[in-house]
């Protein structure tokens, strides 16, 4: 059984449509997660002095408000002479948050 010649330019251009979609989906730019490096995500705090080698004017406006300081590490708390619970250790804090 053989198509009837009006249905081959219908059939072609169908096939054609499938074909392409198909490479725009393959071709589609990586999303911020993929194309992030290797150990990007989970590699920890990177620290404001990171930014700042980018964003030197925003980095400049935050160092002169009180977010510096709003998230410490627990070796920085620590070091400020920021009490801690009773019930935890210095080893179980990774950040303190205000002070």
């Amino acid at each position: 059984m053989s198509l009837p010649r009006s249905r081959v330019p219908l059939l072609a251009g169908v096939v054609l449509a499938v074909l392409a979609l198909g490479a725009a989906v393959v071709a589609r730019p990586p999303s911020p997660l993929e194309a992030a490096p290797a150990g990007y995500f989970g590699a920890g705090y990177a620290g404001s002095e990171t930014c700042a080698a980018c964003h030197t004017k925003i980095y400049d406006t935050f160092r002169t408000t009180g977010h510096p300081v709003k998230l410490r590490t627990a070796a920085e708390a620590r070091a400020a002479g920021l009490p801690k619970p009773d019930y935890v250790g210095w080893d179980d804090i990774l950040f303190v948050i205000g002070g």
